[in-house]
């Protein structure tokens, strides 16, 4: 039987910053309004690796053929701009 310590195989920590800017201007009517918005994901554009692929079933394993594979890193910075109109 091979065992191995808890916690042999976990990934780094996940930096992921959002970020959400916005700002209303009031309209000539009571109640309405013009809201501008900035949306940003990973804010800092950090290559976080979010599922790996260790091979652990094949034989070779404990040979180091084929130890990890980073099969997903979080997506890259994204942003949205927006514009709504509330009456």
């Amino acid at each position: 039987m091979i065992a191995e310590p808890r916690g042999t195989y976990t990934l780094p920590a996940l930096n992921n910053v959002k970020m959400r800017l916005d700002k209303d201007f009031p309209l000539g009517r009571p109640g309405q309004r013009l809201r501008l918005s900035l949306d940003v994901q990973n804010l800092f554009n950090v290559d976080t690796p979010n599922s790996i692929q260790n091979n652990s079933s094949l034989e070779d394993y404990y040979t180091g053929a084929g130890h990890v594979g980073i099969l997903n890193v979080v997506p890259p910075r994204q942003a949205q701009v927006g514009i709504r109109f509330e009456f």
